[in-house]
């Protein structure tokens, strides 16, 4: 099954589209039931108005957007009679109308994960100064609203945290794999009997020396993969912000034998397109042996979750790869900067603190071919979120720089 892209369908007006549908709910919702609870009585004609109201959001967007899951959302607060018509249009004014529908990725939440989370927290809570307690409200009120997308199937990457008081939104990923360790697992399944060994290695490739999200992999096209000799390009054309549109330069990020591999398993897809006489643009990188289609979501992520979970233990995702991306790259370009941190790190003997291994780093945060690197002037940050494909830094700084500590402690002691 090929992978539909939701960003060739979006149009500029569907958020404005869904702002005015919501307002007209809400005001529809006053009138016929204005400001008490329903009664068991005004059930069935509440049930009339969602479904009026949901055929019109599946034609702005899909099934999967943040206007048809709020509408299901407010229904169901509605009919469980936990909320009055004017506490819902409270809700819908100040979690969706004016926080979530400015995010781009909310015409399709399938692919969220802990950073679309934060991203949505910033949009609600950083709109104006609000008191605390208004704040802490705001924050239950669109954690409740994504546990109910979760419990609907959607965000399996995102690690909601409930406390006492309400939620707190994401938990904190204190775990990121080791570079041994994750040497150790591509090799072990990469000896094991299974046929798809060298596919597994790929994803875990995209998502560890690559930064991808499970949903940019699986939207990739053999057309999005450049090589030239030794380099290799990964080109993320769909991705669920403008900011996620980005370049992945693999080669001077992921240690030779990772790259080597991903070439074989490269040279696989194009032999299969020849045989098929596909357009690399009609052929889907990630995809079964012998088909051009790609994989549907959760007919491969789940799997190779379970597989991570086997052999490196609970807690760990595709998203966990992403974290352990942003994490090491950040040490790496920090010994760039700071080649004495590089005897703090237990890492140190790997391929990647190499004299090679950071020469092709050191290419990696050049401003331009002309322009070497200058050790005193690198925007780390910048950089690290560009390739990221964050759209805020404070999204990258909040959740995805779990080597603080090491670097925090080497500074302190050159004071």
């Amino acid at each position: 099954m090929s992978q539909i892209d939701l960003c060739d369908t979006l149009t500029a007006d569907w958020a404005q589209d869904a702002r005015f549908l919501l307002r007209a709910f809400a005001t529809n919702l006053m009138h016929q039931f204005g400001t008490r609870r329903l009664a068991q009585s005004r059930l069935k004609p509440l049930e009339k108005l969602v479904t009026r109201y949901l055929d019109q959001a599946n034609r702005i967007a899909p099934h999967t957007s943040v206007l048809y899951l709020a509408l299901l959302w407010i229904g169901s607060k509605l009919h469980n009679q936990e909320i009055s018509a004017s506490t819902a249009s409270e809700y819908l004014s100040e979690i969706v109308i004016n926080g979530l529908l400015d995010y781009e990725a909310a015409f399709d939440l399938s692919d969220w994960d802990d950073e679309d989370v934060e991203n949505a927290r910033l949009l609600v809570l950083n709109r104006k100064k609000l008191a605390d307690s208004t704040r802490m409200n705001r924050q239950n009120r669109l954690g409740q609203f994504l546990a109910f997308c979760q419990g609907n199937g959607l965000l399996e990457e995102a690690s909601l945290a409930k406390e006492k008081l309400g939620y707190c939104l994401t938990k904190r990923r204190n775990r990121v794999l080791g570079l041994a360790q994750f040497d150790q697992l591509q090799s072990t399944i990469a000896h094991s009997a299974a046929s798809e060994a060298a596919l597994v290695n790929t994803l875990l490739t995209l998502g560890f020396y690559g930064g991808l999200r499970s949903g940019e992999m699986l939207a990739l096209r053999l057309s999005d993969i450049h090589t030239c000799g030794l380099e290799i390009y990964v080109c993320i054309q769909r991705g669920k912000t403008s900011a996620a549109r980005r370049k992945i330069l693999l080669h001077l990020i992921a240690p030779p034998r990772v790259c080597d591999q991903f070439r074989q398993y490269l040279d696989t897809r194009v032999a299969v397109a020849r045989t098929h006489k596909t357009k690399p643009t009609k052929m889907a990188f990630i995809g079964p042996t012998d088909s051009i289609d790609g994989f549907a979501r959760q007919d491969i992520i789940p799997p190779v979750i379970a597989l991570l979970r086997y052999y490196i233990g609970p807690g760990f995702d595709m998203h966990t790869l992403r974290h352990g991306f942003g994490t090491w790259l950040m040490l790496r370009a920090y010994v760039l900067k700071h080649p004495a941190l590089k005897s703090q790190l237990l890492e140190q003997q790997h391929g990647v603190f190499s004299v090679e291994g950071e020469q092709r780093l050191t290419q990696l945060f050049q401003w331009s071919d002309d322009q070497p690197l200058r050790q005193d002037k690198i925007d780390l940050f910048i950089h690290i979120r560009k390739t990221m494909g964050h759209s805020h830094i404070s999204v990258l700084l909040q959740n995805y720089m779990h080597g603080f500590g090491v670097i925090h402690q080497f500074l302190m002691s050159k004071t």
